[in-house]
């Protein structure tokens, strides 16, 4: 079993995803995703959640979630994270 990551405490990679249909819950995502990472977005009605790694294109499909960013834990300071927004 796979160590849990929390937020607070977490300094690696993150892949962001918007949960596009449901809400965060028992059984409405993959399992991995870092704990108290879920956050408000303006795209997704049911905000994001970030995960330590990326997941498969067939799961994040399958579970409705949609890529929004990808952040490096090795950027330097003052560097630029992109963010990818969806069309409506």
């Amino acid at each position: 079993m796979a160590e849990t990551l929390y937020d607070d405490t977490y300094t690696g990679d993150r892949w962001t995803y918007g949960l596009t249909y449901r809400p965060l819950g028992y059984a409405q995502v993959p399992a991995g995703f870092i704990v108290w990472s879920d956050r408000p977005h303006p795209d997704f009605r049911f905000g994001t959640i970030d995960y330590p790694e990326p997941l498969p294109e067939r799961v994040a499909q399958q579970a409705s979630l949609t890529l929004v960013a990808v952040m490096n834990s090795r950027l330097k300071p003052g560097s630029l994270c992109l963010e990818l927004h969806h069309e409506r």
